[in-house]
């Protein structure tokens, strides 16, 4: 019998190929270029043959990830930004289908050979309306728990799966945060103890009350557990954009996933403006330069 931690991770496997056929050919998400197939070998150990399966899918390759651009920090704001919008993009893609992606960080998303950005490893993915859980409860949440909302940290998304879509626009703000100051949000905002003891109390209370009982906790964790602002976290963006920027992340971030900005068009909206701030700022200073020049 396959341990469950094992049975689970094959699932998680199995149903990410499920996925990425489901969004074959589609923008900003990694494409699958070989199905779900299955290799036998045979061991043999003191004369006996055992067959071992060994199952496989490919996808396209990589340069590297996000997390590694993140790391040699030679992305300037343009390039993060640029990034920023095809995130936000493969994440519209999952949410108008209805899937949460559960698992978003910067190392789930890979810079490809032509330098464009697109989603991958969306072995925790669901369909929060339709497909079963791969669990029949969580003792913790989906994902990496440094890019966890609150309320998936007290398993609503057992009790309420579809609010697994709120929590990846947090983790879009964590992200973003993180894109500009090279810092991870979740420690900071988060003790690895609040977690745990926010972890270990939600998770006594019975699936039917965790909502209500969270909901009367959240106000608090939002007061006591407080955003920073990009500008204490010695950020080189440029000052015309940083605020809209830290307005951006901390819209998208909010603890309480009540208030949580949800709204894409705005999302592109606010990535727009910020484009073009910084496109007409280089026009300016490169026509600034030229005539100091002459």
């Amino acid at each position: 019998m396959i341990p469950m931690s094992n049975a689970y991770r094959l699932a998680c496997f199995e149903r990410e190929s499920q996925v990425l056929s489901q969004f074959a050919g589609q923008r900003d998400i990694i494409e699958l270029v070989a199905p779900q197939g299955e290799i036998v070998e045979e061991l043999t150990a003191s004369g006996i043959k055992i067959p071992i399966s060994l199952k496989y899918y490919a996808v396209e390759l990589a340069a590297c990830d996000v997390r590694k651009k993140i790391d040699s920090n030679t992305w300037n704001t343009q390039n993060k930004l640029l990034c920023f919008r095809a995130m936000c993009r493969a994440v519209q893609r999952l949410h108008t289908n209805g899937i949460a992606h559960r698992d978003l960080k910067p190392g789930n998303f890979l810079v490809m050979l032509d330098g464009s950005v697109k989603m991958s490893d969306l072995g925790t993915a669901r369909d929060v309306a339709g497909a079963p859980s791969l669990l029949p409860s969580y003792a913790s949440p989906p994902g990496d728990i440094r890019y966890t909302p609150p309320e998936m940290i007290a398993l609503l998304h057992d009790e309420m799966p579809e609010i697994a879509l709120r929590a990846d626009f947090f983790s879009l703000g964590a992200i973003l945060f993180e894109l500009i100051t090279g810092a991870v949000l979740g420690p900071i905002v988060f003790s690895r103890q609040y977690l745990n003891d926010l972890l270990t109390h939600m998770g006594a209370v019975p699936t039917g009350r965790r909502k209500h009982t969270f909901d009367q906790l959240v106000p608090s964790i939002a007061n006591t557990n407080k955003l920073p602002h990009l500008r204490n976290y010695g950020s080189n963006t440029e000052a015309s954009v940083l605020e809209q920027l830290d307005e951006l992340y901390r819209s998208l971030s909010m603890l309480d996933y009540r208030s949580r900005l949800r709204d894409f068009n705005r999302i592109f909206w606010k990535i727009e403006s910020c484009l073009l701030v910084l496109r007409n700022e280089e026009k300016y200073n490169r026509s600034r330069l030229a005539k100091g020049t002459k």
